[in-house]
């Protein structure tokens, strides 16, 4: 099964135990999005 985990980034190294926990059930990550550094929005949109 084809899967995709959402989460805040702060809990960035719980969904990495999550993703090891489905590939090693044989399910695949659809996007890994915890190797990213995060996103710096632009002051107005704080």
């Amino acid at each position: 099964m084809k899967v995709y985990v959402a989460a805040g980034f702060s809990e960035k190294e719980t969904v990495r135990a999550i993703h090891r926990r489905l590939r090693e059930r044989g399910h695949r990550v659809s996007v890994d999005w915890t190797g990213h550094d995060g996103v710096e929005l632009p002051e107005r949109e704080r």
